[in-house]
């Protein structure tokens, strides 16, 4: 069976661990996948870290802003 890479980190963060995941399996079949789920990956440690650290709340939807 397949090792991740990102196996540890599903007890504390299982979103995180997904993701790491997905973005492995997909790597040789699908290399764009892989890279848009690291950028998920990616965003979603930042909001963790910012959310720690700060008092800036994490947003759950994003809305664009239109000129």
């Amino acid at each position: 069976m397949f090792q991740s890479n990102f196996q540890f980190l599903e007890q504390r963060w299982p979103m995180l661990a997904d993701l790491g995941k997905l973005a492995e399996k997909n790597i040789y079949q699908d290399s764009n996948t892989s890279l848009i789920k690291l950028g998920m990956f990616a965003e979603l440690m930042v909001g963790k870290q910012i959310q720690r650290y700060s008092d800036i709340p994490m947003v759950q939807g994003h809305k664009r802003i239109r000129t």
